[in-house]
């Protein structure tokens, strides 16, 4: 069976490193985009069955990336995984899981684990 394919967008080049360090070494196959654009480039080219989503970005930033998903009928089923560093983006994202930087590793790799059993069952 393959690896699960996860897609981590972030700006910040050594949280992009670290995301797909430990991803990679928890048995998942990890793609990263540096910015909103590349994300969008990138899921037009390959669905992923996750994506790790930074949002605050430069140009097009995960706002934007959760607006393009959302009105794309299959990339509208692909779970969110939201980082952010700001504010209380619970009450403005309540249906996806939302993680704070400074990033608690296993509680990451908890919330992937739980994103993806949900999405298979």
């Amino acid at each position: 069976m393959a690896p699960q394919h996860i897609l981590v967008v972030d700006d910040d080049e050594s949280m992009r490193i670290l995301l797909a360090d430990v991803l990679g070494h928890t048995g998942y196959e990890v793609g990263c985009a540096v910015d909103g654009l590349d994300a969008i480039d990138k899921l037009r080219a390959d669905v992923p069955e996750v994506v790790i989503l930074d949002l605050l970005m430069p140009g097009r930033s995960g706002w934007d990336v959760l607006e393009f998903l959302e009105d794309d009928p299959v990339l509208s089923r692909v779970p969110v995984v939201v980082l952010t560093a700001y504010g209380d983006s619970e009450s403005t994202l309540p249906h996806r899981p939302v993680l704070h930087k400074p990033l608690d590793l296993d509680l990451l790799r908890g919330v992937v684990r739980d994103v993806l059993d949900h999405r298979s069952s």
